[in-house]
């Protein structure tokens, strides 16, 4: 629906990941981060329309195929649950934009650490999540 665009990176020398992408941040300037639960898909941000409405409000929206859901491969080459989401940050993000991470269950456990230990590249501009499962840090 909308401007969504499906896209693909890679990170590691092997996992292609595939996330959404709606706006260019516009004048707000900050991107949200949309990560999935088990039981869904990137696409399920889509369908419920957020990613458009964001979007509409002048934000960057970007939600990700979590490692072996939707159209994204299996975790490999060292990469961890705790690492992968510092990993798609730095190839798929604009690290002048701050970032609103959004998680539901699953999510949690990839977001928690990127937003806890984001790095030097990215700003955390806020974190919200929906039953967020148990995270070792």
């Amino acid at each position: 629906t909308g401007a969504v665009a499906s896209r693909q990176t890679s990170i590691g020398t092997s996992l292609r990941v595939h996330y959404l992408i709606a706006g260019q941040g516009g004048a707000r300037k900050q991107t949200v981060l949309f990560l999935h639960g088990s039981a869904f898909t990137s696409r399920t941000w889509q369908v419920v329309g957020v990613l458009d409405a964001l979007a509409h409000q002048g934000f960057t929206a970007v939600a990700v195929d979590l490692p072996s859901r939707g159209q994204t491969g299996p975790l490999s080459d060292g990469i961890t649950t705790s690492s992968f989401v510092q990993l798609f940050a730095e190839t798929a993000l604009d690290p002048l934009s701050p970032v609103v991470v959004v998680t539901a269950s699953l999510g949690g456990s990839y977001g928690l650490p990127f937003v806890l230990h984001p790095g030097t590249s990215f700003r955390i501009a806020g974190y919200v999540t929906a039953a967020g499962g148990r995270v070792a840090l």
